[in-house]
């Protein structure tokens, strides 16, 4: 396993990489068009989980609707549930699995499941981002010009994007 001391992260998470990379080339087998954006959303949600949200100036409750609506009908390729990292404790469960609930309760469970004290700062998050990114150009997995060009767009006021419309074809 690599594990490399100047990726440590407030002395209290070491992240491997390389295993990180190797978790999304297996994602991105189910996904072949994938976008940037996807590959940044299933890091995203990896290392922050849905946590996420509470840091964003986002409508968490405006974001859930579009995407509980985008995936209502998911491609039969679609896995039912995907472990989202390495190392990590989330896993991404297909909405296909749950359609037969209201989005209220689905709204209802995803914010019951919120960590109070996510493990990383989105200054932090970002940082982390930016390694990984330098990654997937070494790894050649995307464009390097997209991937630069998606990096300008990151804030801490943005920083949470729907998948891309590829994705989902």
């Amino acid at each position: 396993m690599f594990i490399n001391e100047d990726l440590k992260l407030n002395n209290t998470m070491n992240i491997d990489y390389f295993s990180q990379i190797r978790y999304l080339k297996n994602y991105l087998e189910y996904f072949p068009l994938a976008q940037i954006q996807d590959a940044y959303k299933y890091f995203l949600q990896s290392f922050l989980g849905p946590s996420h949200f509470l840091q964003s100036n986002n409508n968490v409750e405006k974001f859930l609707r579009t995407e509980f609506e985008d995936f209502a009908e998911e491609l039969s390729n679609y896995p039912k549930i995907i472990r989202l990292g390495a190392n990590v404790k989330y896993f991404r469960v297909s909405i296909s699995l749950i359609n037969d609930i209201s989005f209220e309760s689905y709204l209802n469970s995803f914010l019951g499941s919120l960590e109070i004290n996510p493990k990383f700062t989105i200054p932090e998050w970002l940082s982390i981002w930016k390694k990984i990114s330098d990654l997937l150009i070494k790894e050649k997995l995307f464009n390097k010009k997209d991937i630069q060009l998606f990096n300008n767009e990151l804030t801490a006021d943005k920083y949470i994007f729907h998948h891309s419309d590829k994705y989902r074809e």
